[in-house]
């Protein structure tokens, strides 16, 4: 999730196991989850890869991503109440020192924090259970977005002021366009990067 695995290279259990000082089963059990959220991919009788994010792939993610999360902006646009509204702004808050200390990987953590939080405002556990399903290759995702990329983190951190600002107004309209602008956004980043 670190971005710092060679996508490049086959890997094998065993380097994994002996890495994290754990038995070849945890590895092997992470392994396939990891293959059922794309993450990794199996090669038979060789190892393992770390997936490459085609076109497709990235299309498909943002596709699912804006269809979920325009749903989850809309229900959750006039119910949040003020001790959501200073959750919210401490995420925010968190974001832009990780920009300042220029840690990526924190950033994206936050970001993810971020939507998923708003995806926990709203009452139905099936819609969140498919964001959480993206998570993890949103995270890789987004950490390819902003990989020596000062610009893009300062631009999300507008975005996500942006939709705050529009959460506190209650206005729907406002909000769901500026979550698809945002998800639109780091989409044709990752597109351009192919």
């Amino acid at each position: 999730l670190t971005g710092k695995l060679d996508n490049n290279v086959i890997h094998n259990e065993k380097t994994f196991s002996d890495l994290l000082g754990v038995s070849r089963t945890p590895v092997r059990e992470a392994m396939l989850e990891l293959g059922k959220e794309n993450i990794v991919k199996y090669i038979p009788g060789k190892g393992l890869k770390i997936n490459i994010f085609t076109k497709n792939v990235i299309r498909d993610a943002y596709e699912i991503r804006k269809l979920v999360e325009g749903l989850i902006i809309n229900k959750v646009c006039n119910k949040i109440n003020e001790s959501e509204f200073e959750k919210i702004d401490k995420l925010l808050k968190s974001q832009i020192k990780y920009y300042h200390k220029n840690d990526e990987i924190s950033f994206i953590e936050i970001d993810k924090e971020f939507h998923l939080y708003l995806s926990s405002l709203q009452d139905n556990d099936q819609i969140n259970s498919i964001l959480l399903n993206l998570r993890d290759q949103q995270h890789l995702m987004g950490i390819n977005a902003v990989k020596d990329n000062k610009k893009r983190m300062l631009q999300v951190i507008g975005e996500h002021q942006a939709i705050f600002s529009a959460l506190k107004k209650s206005d729907k309209k406002m909000c769901h366009n500026l979550m698809m602008q945002h998800l639109s956004n780091t989409e044709a980043i990752l597109l351009s990067q192919l």
